[in-house]
């Protein structure tokens, strides 16, 4: 009571190795195809902060509505269990507004998240205003026959600009190899 200091002393017990995942099934879908956005890996310290950043870059892609795990603990480890909400793969969206230069811009776009069996990524999109015109198409191809990080990044672009002083019209296409990655 004299120094206000309050001492506790926490017993923890070792940390615990997350084993294994238990995926529930997703129609049209590859078992295993969702490992590829894992921020964790099996056989690791468990953190829980690792399954959060999975379920983020899961639902934030689109892929599915919701992904969330539910983790169980006992004498050898931890074994999570990977519950999804499918949803529809496609979403369409719009915009419209105004930028600083006072011209009105009008944007749409439309994805499909889960396209063959191990769930490529195709992506379309346009933007017009005054000054600028522009279309993209792009893609995330998983091409190997099973789950895998690797993936290729076909990229086709039209732009018109058309400023005061000169007027631009291009167009590009490119095709590159990917994958991904993580590093504690």
């Amino acid at each position: 009571p004299d120094t206000g200091a309050i001492a506790v002393h926490i017993k923890t017990g070792p940390l615990q190795d997350l084993l294994s995942v238990i995926e529930e099934p997703i129609p049209g879908v590859t078992p295993g195809t969702l490992r590829r956005y894992d921020a964790f890996r099996l056989g690791k310290p468990f953190n829980n902060d690792l399954l959060t950043v999975t379920s983020n870059r899961i639902t934030s892609l689109n892929i599915l509505q919701s992904a969330h795990f539910a983790v169980a603990c006992d004498e050898r480890g931890v074994v999570a269990h990977q519950e999804v909400t499918a949803g529809p793969p496609r979403l369409l969206t719009f915009g419209v507004g105004v930028d600083t230069e006072g011209i009105f811009k009008l944007r749409a776009a439309w994805r499909n998240a889960r396209v063959g069996n191990n769930a490529s990524l195709i992506d379309v999109s346009t933007q017009l205003s005054v000054k600028e015109q522009r279309f993209d198409a792009t893609a995330n191809w998983y091409f190997l026959s099973h789950p895998s990080r690797k993936f290729l990044q076909p990229l086709y672009e039209v732009r018109h600009q058309n400023e005061n002083a000169y007027e631009v019209a291009s167009t590009r296409a490119q095709l590159e190899m990917a994958t991904s990655w993580d590093n504690q």
